[in-house]
């Protein structure tokens, strides 16, 4: 089978060109707009462009059998709409188009669990609960969502969303402030605070990087009808829950500031995993204490190597 992963050397898509990659039958070309050197598999056509330039899309969709879509350029927020439309949401109508053309068998999308069903009317939250997301991100979305099941009805182009929770683990960039886990075990390390925007009481549904690309893989052989998959561990922690864990888990203390609330954040997040465990017999095997040391022992690693965070840490050290 021949795979095409956008965003392949991303948090998300670089974990999963490795799951495809494991399989040595599988070919499989990552595109992205940055490389990195370090994540190279010799099995594996690495390809540097953006998949918002129609020609390259041609060249990367020739021979391909399942095109994985894991590109977003924003974060969950209402900062800027226009950008959302923009540089999401029309680029991957270009790419539905050109997968007409190139007769792709299916394209896999990663949505956001997290954002697009808004304030729950029910918890755990089932695929079939009514979508009201209450930010840019959750509404470019499910706008794709509603495209990808027009492509299908119109061009009969098969396609799967899985509507994923936070994901954390290896790779995820500790420097955007995106991602709870990986920001509170950044800040601990630099000794910063973290900010929690409320009282800490928003809860919130956490999947292991690992676990998330194995659901990616499985769900790319799922001959079923459903095309919507809801993608986390099933268990919900509020931030405080997260920090009082993250400390014992790892004996730690990481400093804490609590600001006002923001306006875009849904109040409470968890995920009914039951379809995907029925349909293709995916659930998630790493517990969020094992995620969590994985996470810092490669944070740990990393940023130990940095000639930067070591600037960081010298500045905050000498302002003590």
């Amino acid at each position: 089978m021949n795979f095409l992963v956008l965003g392949g050397n991303g948090f998300i898509g670089s974990h999963l060109v490795d799951e495809l990659a494991s399989n040595n039958n599988n070919f499989v070309r990552s595109v992205d707009r940055g490389m990195n050197n370090s994540l190279a598999r010799v099995n594996v056509e690495y390809i540097k462009g953006d998949f918002n330039n129609k020609q390259l899309l041609d060249e990367i969709l020739a021979d391909i059998d399942i095109v994985y879509d894991t590109i977003w350029t924003t974060i969950p927020s209402n900062d800027n709409a226009i950008y959302d439309i923009e540089s999401n949401v029309v680029p991957t109508l270009q790419l539905l188009n050109k997968c007409v053309e190139n007769k792709i068998k299916k394209i896999i999308f990663t949505s956001s669990g997290g954002t697009i069903y808004g304030n729950p009317m029910e918890i755990p939250i089932s695929e079939k609960h009514p979508t009201n997301p209450i930010c840019s991100y959750g509404i470019s979305k499910l706008t794709i969502e509603k495209y990808l099941q027009l492509y299908f009805e119109k061009y009969n182009l098969n396609y799967a969303v899985l509507r994923c929770s936070n994901p954390f683990g290896e790779r995820q960039n500790y420097l955007r402030n995106q991602g709870l886990i990986i920001t509170l075990l950044y800040k601990a390390i630099i000794n910063e605070p973290f900010h929690v925007w409320g009282d800490g009481t928003v809860v919130r549904d956490y999947i292991y990087i690992k676990d998330l690309a194995d659901a990616h893989v499985k769900v790319a052989a799922y001959r079923g009808t459903e095309k919507m998959f809801n993608i986390g561990s099933g268990i919900g922690l509020s931030i405080n829950e997260t920090i009082h864990l993250i400390n014992n888990t790892l004996d730690i203390k990481v400093p804490i500031l609590y600001e006002e609330e923001r306006k875009c954040d849904v109040e409470k997040n968890i995920l009914n995993i039951e379809r995907a465990r029925n349909e293709f017999n995916w659930c998630p095997e790493t517990s969020i204490q094992e995620g969590i040391i994985k996470t810092w022992n490669w944070l740990k690693e990393t940023i130990s190597d940095s000639e930067v965070l070591s600037e960081v840490v010298a500045t905050n050290e000498g302002d003590k």
